[in-house]
């Protein structure tokens, strides 16, 4: 009886004393270590950076402010990133870990834009994982990014900081951002690949949305059949490019999933 006694009052104080540090303000965050970095894709190597300079004064005080105080046990780390994303669309949070007692690390890359798309008489600016970065009523994109011909695949609300939002599922996303992925990897006669496309949409062929990829000379790359998986997508840009540069006289070519139409 009396170990089971003492049992009993050692878990109530167990309890008294894990209240009293979760309402105090030990385990609360206070403060911030911010960590630019970037992908060094030859190396495949994670590189620290110095803040871009419109980021040099950013204070890691505002970046938290909305979750300073919060017990760090609990923080939502996707509602911190959310956060983020929403004040700072051009940033992305690569990881955030808790550092106790009352300390975030918070590591962030700078998106780059690569793509605008129209919607509602609006033009929104992407990176290459489809994030909305800006809005615009004007065509003001139109020189230096690619044209992403899927307006009609949209929903109508647009939300600046959030992945684009596509009216079936996010598998349309996915597809452009793997065929994003290709594209930048990838050289057509010491060209970057991205200054050499112009429009990328999708066109519905047997029930099947392929990837139509429009060059700036007119001639077409179709990405047959796409699949979720990212070496599918990834391989058949890479082989229609590769069509493309190696036979620059043809007119139609058909290998692996990818066709090739020129305009002549």
């Amino acid at each position: 009886m009396t170990k089971k006694r003492l049992l009993i009052i050692f878990c109530i104080l167990i309890l008294i004393v894990a209240i009293v540090v979760l309402n105090s303000t030990v385990f609360t965050l206070q403060k911030a270590n911010v960590v630019f970095v970037t992908y060094d894709a030859d190396t495949k190597a994670t590189l620290y950076v110095d803040a871009p300079e419109k980021y040099a004064k950013l204070s890691s005080e505002k970046l938290i402010q909305k979750f300073k105080g919060k017990n760090l046990l609990f923080l939502s780390e996707s509602e911190l990133v959310d956060a983020i994303s929403l004040e700072y669309p051009d940033l992305q949070v690569i990881a955030a870990k808790r550092i106790f007692p009352d300390c975030m690390d918070i590591y962030l890359t700078q998106r780059e834009p690569v793509a605008y798309f129209e919607k509602d008489g609006y033009y929104y600016l992407v990176d290459s994982n489809m994030y909305v970065l800006e809005r615009s009523s004007s065509a003001i994109y139109g020189e230096n990014y690619v044209y992403l011909d899927v307006s009609q695949y949209l929903t109508a609300n647009q939300v600046i900081g959030t992945r684009t939002s596509f009216v079936d599922s996010d598998e349309k996303a996915f597809i452009l951002s793997e065929t994003f992925s290709a594209i930048w990897r990838t050289k057509y006669e010491n060209v970057e690949m991205h200054n050499f496309v112009e429009k990328i949409g999708f066109s519905a062929y047997n029930g099947v949305d392929n990837v139509v990829m429009q060059t700036k000379t007119g001639a077409n790359i179709w990405i047959v059949n796409p699949k979720l998986e990212g070496d599918d997508v990834f391989e058949k840009v890479k082989a229609g490019v590769s069509i493309y540069s190696s036979n620059a006289n043809g007119k139609d070519n058909t290998v692996s999933g990818v066709e090739i139409n020129r305009p002549y």
